[in-house]
């Protein structure tokens, strides 16, 4: 049997020439490579073409877009890379009628500003000075309500825009706040909170409130109305449901053109306890399906 021979392939080293070629052309690459980049590090920092030249507010209402651009204090020539968002965010927060800000850079020249304002949607009167201000659903004072009047009607809103501001009754003890300033009061912000959600899905009865008073005592807080029912005792623990049983018992009693002193609502075990006016006690049980045998009937 014949054996093959087997060719084996030897390895040539690269010449000393081709080798010092081979690192210069990859120096001379790296040399463009590192030189185009500061070139155009050069013409970042030096051309116009990122220059801020635009700045986009969105979300304000009541803030005008000169009171926002002032606090951000932008200087007259600035590149869009050399703006801080979190640095004006900041001061834009300090601003009372200022809830959040997001600040975005869009290429080449805009910067966008993303606002969200404090709702007003109550008001609150200084027992000691007499000023009435405006509050938010988290009980910040927010402004005077002339302020509000003022920067209402310049945005072109009208008061149905804003909402009706019931006022809110506290303490005589619960004075000298002002603009940034936090109402300190128990059970207010679930008050606002929950009239601020009712107000939104259009319940009937909130058109009617005048004001929400806070005693301190067993009543806790009530709901002063001007009509159907004059006053709607809600106490000082579960508020928020409390509140959510008012409409379908406005409505009813609307619906039969019932009035009534007061509608109490501090007792679960008794329901809804409410005083007619404008009817006596035997037309309201037969107008409630309910039989009382006459000898019960306490005159």
């Amino acid at each position: 049997m014949s054996k093959k021979n087997k060719s084996r392939t030897k390895f040539t080293p690269p010449s000393r020439g081709r080798m010092i070629f081979g690192w210069s052309l990859t120096g001379i690459i790296c040399l463009g490579l590192v030189y185009g980049a500061y070139d155009l590090f050069h013409f970042c920092v030096r051309s116009d073409l990122f220059m801020m030249k635009e700045v986009r507010i969105l979300g304000t209402e009541l803030l005008t877009k000169s009171e926002i651009v002032r606090e951000m204090d932008i200087p007259s020539r600035v590149r869009l890379w050399q703006i801080q968002p979190d640095r004006m965010a900041a001061k834009l927060i300090q601003l009372n009628l200022v809830d959040s800000v997001h600040i975005r850079r869009v290429l080449p020249q805009t910067l966008v500003v993303e606002v969200l304002e404090r709702k007003p949607v109550a008001q609150w009167q200084d027992p000691a000075t007499q000023e009435r201000y405006v509050v938010d659903e988290k009980r910040w004072i927010l402004c005077t309500l002339g302020e509000l009047d003022e920067r209402r009607i310049r945005s072109g809103l009208t008061k149905r825009d804003i909402g009706p501001l019931p006022l809110v009754v506290c303490d005589s003890s619960v004075r000298g706040w002002t603009p940034g300033d936090r109402l300190d009061v128990d059970g207010l912000e679930e008050i606002l909170n929950t009239y601020d959600i009712l107000w939104s899905r259009g319940e009937r009865w909130i058109s009617s409130i005048d004001r929400f008073e806070y005693s301190g005592t067993l009543k806790g807080w009530t709901v002063i109305c001007d009509r159907v029912a004059g006053e709607i005792v809600l106490g000082r623990e579960g508020l928020t449901q409390r509140l959510g049983k008012i409409d379908p018992v406005w409505r009813y009693l609307s619906e039969n053109g019932i009035q009534v002193s007061y509608i109490d609502l501090r007792f679960e075990q008794q329901g809804v306890v409410i005083n007619p006016t404008n009817i006596g006690i035997q037309e309201w049980m037969e107008l409630n399906g309910i039989s009382m045998e006459p000898e019960s009937v306490v005159g």
